[in-house]
């Protein structure tokens, strides 16, 4: 299935009906969706129920939660924390090694905090993912 053909099958019985959004983990859909409504009557009532109604047919439903952001400090790439508290060693996002901001930096790409091949920070940071999972 596809968001487009859900979405006019969600508006039929819930008018206010604004979007519908399909859900994405590690950039695998998942066969969750948001939905937002124009109106907050439609999602109170089924946030209320736990449920929603597609072609005859309940769904569970529960508040959409999204992501945390995790703070990271761009001085030392770390999480948790933001520069100004910072007091480790300025350490590059690009390649991880110990040296103040440079973004002409050619050294290869690693990942200051689990030394992976991405840019400190990066969404499939499995450092990230952690803290991310442990929230």
């Amino acid at each position: 299935w596809n968001v487009d053909t859900i979405h006019p099958l969600i508006a039929e019985r819930y008018t206010s009906t604004d979007r519908v959004t399909r859900i994405f983990r590690d950039d695998q859909p998942t066969t969750k969706v948001r939905i937002d409504f124009h109106s907050q009557d439609d999602a109170n009532l089924i946030l209320k129920n736990g449920y929603i109604y597609i072609v005859s047919i309940r769904y569970t439903a529960t508040t959409y939660k999204p992501l945390t952001q995790i703070d990271r400090c761009f001085k030392c790439q770390q999480f948790w924390h933001k520069i100004h508290n910072c007091m480790n060693e300025p350490k590059c996002y690009k390649c991880g090694e110990i040296h103040a901001y440079n973004p002409n930096c050619l050294n290869s790409i690693k990942c200051a905090n689990c030394a992976g091949s991405h840019i400190a920070g990066a969404p499939q940071c499995p450092v990230k993912i952690s803290y991310r999972k442990n929230q």
